[in-house]
């Protein structure tokens, strides 16, 4: 994860419209940041690639490939 002075004024933003009588400075530890979150950031990356990949596992490729084929238009013009 690479946070940089744009993800820090975004991280700002939000907590300064959280707290909009607040006027004094945000101090961001975007190394901080970073390591509290990394783990679950891989966590989530993880079991979404592993989801797809028992998707596929199951999915019905051959229906699939009939679908792929071109429609061919009835006559009259309707399909």
């Amino acid at each position: 994860m690479d946070l940089d002075k744009s993800d820090m004024e975004t991280i700002s933003a939000y907590i300064r419209a959280e707290n909009p009588h607040y006027k004094g400075p945000v101090f961001i530890d975007l190394r901080r940041i970073t390591e509290l979150h990394m783990p679950f950031a891989e966590l989530v990356a993880q079991m979404a690639i592993m989801t797809v990949l028992d998707n596929f596992s199951e999915w019905d490729w051959d229906a699939w490939k009939a679908r792929q084929q071109p429609v061919k238009p009835k006559k009259g013009g309707g399909f």
